[in-house]
């Protein structure tokens, strides 16, 4: 007799950085074209909702009232709401509603049938576009991985196709006000706060910030951090916490800059910080320059206490304006303008650090023209280039990039402005697109934007890196998976529900994880976070259509040997075929040691002859037979070996502490024709001191109820349980058992438990949850039995 095992699942559903078949509560997973031959898998996340946006006529339309003009729309593609709703909510047209027929992007030109009257500057309107009508089509236009293939993408089923705009062009879409009245020379900033809202930062009476929650179309009302401060730069953790730092001075938001907290903080001295970012280690390093020489200093508890500075670049003359990001591959880059090279001539320059901001290599040109630049800023591109802008003194903002980690700058850009005045600069990653802010010389804090969808010609987008989401539209975003992807490889899905891989891991399973096919292999990789790890060390599998997974884990997302790798094979039984009647296959000697009807709802499938790999569902089993669910022929013949698999197993291993988990189904043939899971736990395996006996305090229950007809009949009413099973356990006064279980229901808080009743038989599994209360009663003295224990069946 084995012992008694329970794995405590964790909530990690959350932490899914990485599914190679489907990616979002709803949208299902891009179907691959025939011709399709590489190896990219995208996934969709976000949910899907109809577009809807409410605006203003920015010019007067067409005089036979065709023609809608709102400058704003130009940051979408031509042709992008063809077969939008667009209602007139104000004017003499007040009521109305059309159906777009085109959409010009240049202008922000709506066209539709008529309406009764020309439609002015100042008439508003709805416009929204249905995602139950969206057909999208992705399509590989270079081959590659993430970072080098590029790709195209449709969304009415390819009748119009688009590109995004690089931000090393020129043409950035017209500036939109962020505020007015600011304080001059005091920096800006932009950022995506972790709900997908847009937060921007300035300095006007004091360091405020406003919210945009339609990605930067309209922003609103502002919102006081501190005091005035100088140079407010922003910082997105990866716990989804916000943290404004302004030189001398920090608040943090844990509600997406709704509302902030300023904290007493350590280690500022007299150098003041302009900025931060977060590194995989949890670390924060931050930059900050006094005029002459710029400096580092690195924080390990989140921000609230910070080293002594660490020297970046004391050299000759200058070093002001610092900035600092993350590179692609994990180095940290600090950019500044300096008049290193000829006194009073300013030009940027970077420095680069490979060991977590301790120390710095050398200067790195960046920009140099005759005008002088300064106020640089960075951004990591969805493709994982950085990228860098600066203004320049005689007008405008230039902007280069770099593809290797900031070793070399090149491609160089006026994006916007020509002769206007622009200073401060900002720079950041909003749904795929790049925003630049910046103050103009009557301290307005405008930004431009690049990176946007437009119509497709040689203008391919990149495929984003580090399964950065890519909007493309009614709440839908491209995420990639894999790669090795070739030319011409076609994908395509529809705005209609399906199973999301959240269901994988929720606490009380209803639909299971699916895929769209099988013979393939999918992966859902879980990361727990730059400072957080998962402890595995016993997982259990339930509600499964496949004969095997892995469970693997490691310390980064990388997978080519991972540090622990353990399969988990639901098999139960092989045999050999003696005897083939259609659909029934004789083994007399297997059969015996199981009573009829036992193996009905697992899995056959064959492991040698014509049909090996293939698999049926079992539909019953009785006498010598066991009888697959299908009328279909096959090729299964005497001598033939199969193996018997079921629904659920469990596995203990050797496991440990790591921050990337990863489930890898590789590729096998189902019944179905698709992979399904119904819940995985995987977390710490907690042996029982004190075992019982398999089937003790066991009651099935069969969900079920007969309806006695007045004839005197009886009708038998299926519930959708169906058939479940409750245990009630019960533990002597002598063993340490009480403790354990009573610390198991205190941590799971009703959660669920893989209930394991005998360590030696691993497929008797159960997804189970403790019912109840726990009771003990007087045994003898101080001592106490314990129970009864109510484990009841979830899935």
């Amino acid at each position: 007799m084995g012992n008694t095992v329970f794995i405590k699942g964790q909530n990690i559903a959350a932490n899914i950085s990485s599914v190679s078949s489907q990616a979002g509560p709803r949208w299902p997973a891009p179907l691959a074209g025939a011709s399709n031959a590489g190896q990219f898998s995208p996934g969709i996340s976000g949910t899907p909702a109809d577009y809807v946006y409410s605006g203003t006529a920015t010019g007067d339309g067409a005089g036979g009232g065709t023609t809608v003009v709102d400058s704003v729309l130009a940051v979408f593609g031509d042709n992008w709401f063809i077969g939008a709703t667009l209602a007139i909510t104000s004017g003499a047209c007040s009521g109305e509603s059309k159906t777009v027929t085109d959409f010009a992007q240049a202008t922000g030109t709506l066209t539709t049938a008529a309406f009764t009257a020309q439609i002015v500057t100042g008439v508003t309107f709805t416009l929204t576009l249905a995602y139950s009508s969206r057909d999208f089509r992705l399509e590989l236009i270079a081959a590659g991985d993430a970072g080098n293939a590029t790709f195209k993408f449709s969304h009415d089923g390819g009748t119009n196709w688009f590109g995004r705009k690089s931000p090393t062009a020129t043409g950035w879409i017209a500036p939109v006000l962020i505020s007015a009245g600011l304080s001059t020379d005091k920096a800006t900033g932009i950022i995506q706060a972790a709900n997908g809202d847009v937060v921007a930062v300035y300095v006007s009476s004091a360091t405020m910030a406003r919210r945009s929650t339609d990605g930067g179309l309209t922003w609103g009302a502002e919102i006081t951090i501190f005091g005035s401060h100088y140079r407010p730069k922003l910082c997105l953790l990866s716990s989804g916490r916000l943290w404004c730092f302004a030189r001398d001075d920090a608040a943090y938001s844990d509600d997406n800059g709704l509302t902030w907290t300023n904290p007493a903080l350590t280690g500022f001295g007299t150098l003041l910080l302009s900025g931060a970012v977060e590194l995989a280690n949890g670390n924060l390093v931050a930059c900050a320059d006094n005029g002459s020489a710029v400096y580092a200093r690195i924080s390990t508890d989140g921000g609230f206490s910070w080293s002594d500075e660490i020297t970046v670049a004391a050299d000759a003359n200058e070093q002001v304006s610092s900035v600092i990001e993350v590179l692609a591959n994990g180095d940290v880059v600090i950019a500044y303008s300096t008049d290193q090279d000829s006194v009073g001539d300013y030009e940027i320059k970077c420095k680069i650090s490979s060991d977590g901001g301790s120390t710095w290599g050398a200067a790195v040109d960046v920009m140099n023209i005759l005008s002088d630049l300064t106020y640089p800023a960075l951004v990591k591109d969805v493709n994982g280039d950085m990228l860098c802008v600066a203004c320049e003194s005689g007008g405008g903002m230039d902007i280069v990039n770099s593809y290797d980690n900031g070793a070399g700058w090149a491609n160089r850009s006026n994006i916007y402005g020509g002769a206007v005045s622009w200073k401060c600069a900002c720079l950041a990653l909003v749904n795929g697109q790049i925003f630049a802010g910046y103050e103009d010389a009557s301290q307005n804090f405008y930004f431009v934007r690049a990176g946007f969808w437009e119509t497709y010609a040689a203008n391919a987008a990149p495929v984003a890196v580090n399964l950065t989401p890519q909007t493309l539209a009614c709440g839908a975003s491209i995420i990639w998976n894999g790669g090795a992807g070739v030319i011409g490889d076609t994908f395509s899905l529809e705005a209609a529900y399906d199973y999301g891989a959240e269901n994988l891991f929720t606490d009380s399973p209803s639909s299971p994880w699916r895929t769209a096919t099988d013979n393939a292999a999918h992966t859902v990789v879980f990361d727990a976070g730059a400072n957080a790890r998962f402890y595995i060390d016993g997982a259990a599998i339930f509600g499964s259509n496949v004969r095997k997974l892995k469970i693997q884990m490691h310390a980064s997302d990388s997978w080519g040997a991972p540090s622990v790798s353990e399969e988990i094979d639901l098999s139960i039984a092989t045999g050999a075929i003696d005897a083939v009647a259609a659909n029934w296959i004789k083994d007399t000697s297997l059969l015996a040691a199981y009573v009829d009807h036992e193996l009905a709802g697992k899995y056959f499938t064959a492991t040698s002859g014509t049909d090996s790999g293939l698999v049926w569902k079992i539909a019953d089993n009785q006498g010598d037979y066991i009888i697959l669910d299908t009328t279909t022929a096959h090729n299964l013949a005497n001598s033939d070996t199969f193996a018997i698999y079921g629904t659920q197993k469990a596995k203990t291993f050797t496991g440990g502490v790591y921050r990337f988990v990863r489930v890898l189904i590789e590729a096998q043939q189902t019944a179905e024709n698709y992979y399904s899971v119904g819940y995985l736990a995987a977390g710490l395996a907690v042996t029982l001191a004190h075992c019982f006996s398999t089937g003790w305090g066991l009651t099935d229950v069969l969900d079920r109820e007969l309806m006695r007809t007045p004839s005197g009949g009886l009708i038998a009413v299926s519930g959708p349980a169906k058939k479940r099973r409750i245990w009630t356990l019960v533990w002597p006064a002598s063993t340490t058992a009480r403790a354990q279980i009573r610390a198991l229901a205190d941590i799971v808080l009703g959660g669920n438990l893989a209930f394991i009743p005998n360590s030696s038989a691993l497929a008797d599994v159960a997804l189970v949850k403790i019912t109840g209360d726990l009771q003990s009663t007087q045994a003898v003295g101080s001592a106490f039995n314990f129970g009864p224990v109510i484990l009841e069946e979830v899935l």
